[in-house]
């Protein structure tokens, strides 16, 4: 018994030390500009390893939104700065639309474009479904974003579908104010092997007006999840 459960010991922390394994983590700030407007702010530390992480990856977002009833669109970039060998920085525009429907489920779909020492590189169409159900204090978080790739074909990964995302978190939100999630993240690609990370998100909503009105579906509360761009792709995903 002891010596099966010092081999089970050895086995995770082999997986989780392996470079498949790691960290992917995300503190955001949204401010309400007006009624409808919104200035969207966070950075996303990844690391690789979960037992021993290194940093991987730093990717700094700002986004511009604009909202109408259950429909918000967002215009913005982010900077993309690599610290594992080979991996070089990149700056990123993205348009993105998103819906929000009832009772706490989001559709968005985004174009993004990406710059490598100046030049565009890559083009990718992000569809994504997010859905939170409520346990009690709690809510179970479930999300699929797929990476599409149509107008270039790399040598590497030459299927429109490139990468492929899973999320299964817990969200614990704190009043109308703030929440926390804390899950699994999997992304899968062809010809590479999963990646499995573990997911921690911080995320500052924007507050209620001062006036007594009804907040707009989707602006407050766990289901304002609707308004967090997702994160960009980890470092090992990119095409050569």
């Amino acid at each position: 018994m002891d010596r099966s459960l010092a081999l089970l010991t050895l086995a995770l922390a082999g997986f989780a030390q392996n470079s498949t394994t790691g960290i992917w983590t995300l503190e955001q700030v949204t401010v309400p500009i007006g009624r409808q407007f919104r200035l969207l702010m966070n950075t996303q530390p990844r690391f690789v390893s979960l037992w021993t992480p290194r940093p991987e990856v730093l990717v700094i977002n700002a986004f511009v939104g604009y909202q109408f009833r259950k429909h918000l669109f967002w215009v913005g970039g982010n900077r993309y700065e690599g610290f594992l060998l080979g991996i070089r920085p990149q700056w990123r525009a993205l348009v993105r639309y998103q819906y929000a429907f009832p009772p706490a489920g989001q559709l968005q779909l985004a174009l993004e474009q990406r710059w490598r020492n100046g030049q565009p590189f890559h083009r990718i169409v992000r569809p994504q479904i997010r859905y939170l159900h409520p346990l009690g204090p709690v809510a179970l978080g479930l999300t699929n974003e797929l990476l599409l790739h149509p107008w270039r074909a790399y040598a590497t990964n030459p299927t429109l579908i490139f990468q492929n995302r899973y999320w299964l978190f817990l969200s614990f939100p704190r009043g109308k104010k703030y929440e926390v999630e804390v899950g699994y993240l999997q992304i899968t690609a062809p010809n590479l092997s999963p990646r499995h990370r573990l997911w921690l998100a911080f995320r500052v909503f924007p507050t209620a007006s001062k006036r007594k009105e009804a907040p707009e579906s989707g602006t407050t509360g766990p289901a304002n999840a609707v308004q967090s761009p997702p994160p960009e792709s980890p470092a090992e995903s990119l095409p050569p």
